[in-house]
């Protein structure tokens, strides 16, 4: 096999292993909605994918009485809603995971951060901000990779770590 090939071959596994750590994130994600998804079709009566206000009401309601640890946070949630309005259940996901303490922004950011670091060393470096760019589009050079690893890289290791993307991703 030529090194050419080689470097195709790679270059697929790598494709894979992202394609199959972004199917683990929606896997997780699946597995963290499960719960607020059979709730939300439970009382989608009318099945129109849309929770109005009542049916809204009527699952919150019920979930404070099946869950009564998020009672408080939920009674806080009905008397913060408005009226008149019906939501999707991805609308109902987030709303009910920010106030159930279920939003794992945290989590998600990680798992940002691990598909971005290729060599898995816990940092980012030129090539690796260089991939992650072309991937959405926008092809660095080695000098404009260079460039944004030097902005967001406080401790001058010529790598982006952990904290760094952090407060790059806090600041945007």
């Amino acid at each position: 096999m030529g090194a050419a090939q080689k470097k195709l071959k790679g270059d697929d596994e790598e494709e894979e292993s992202h394609s199959n750590i972004a199917q683990e994130i929606i896997l997780q994600d699946n597995a963290k909605y499960g719960e607020f998804d059979q709730l939300f079709s439970k009382f989608d009566t009318n099945t129109d994918n849309l929770l109005d206000e009542r049916e809204l009401i009527a699952a919150i309601t019920h979930y404070s009485y099946v869950r009564p640890e998020f009672k408080k946070e939920l009674n806080e949630l009905l008397s913060e809603m408005e009226t008149g309005k019906a939501i999707t259940k991805q609308d109902f996901r987030e709303m009910m995971s920010i106030y159930t303490g279920g939003d794992d922004k945290d989590e998600d950011i990680i798992d940002v951060f691990r598909i971005f670091d290729k060599d898995l060393n816990g940092k980012l470096g030129n090539e690796e901000i260089s991939h992650v760019f072309g991937k959405i589009g926008l092809n660095l050079n080695i000098e404009q990779s260079s460039k944004l690893v030097n902005e967001a890289d406080k401790d001058k290791d010529q790598q982006i770590d952990f904290e760094e993307f952090i407060k790059i991703i806090i600041s945007k």
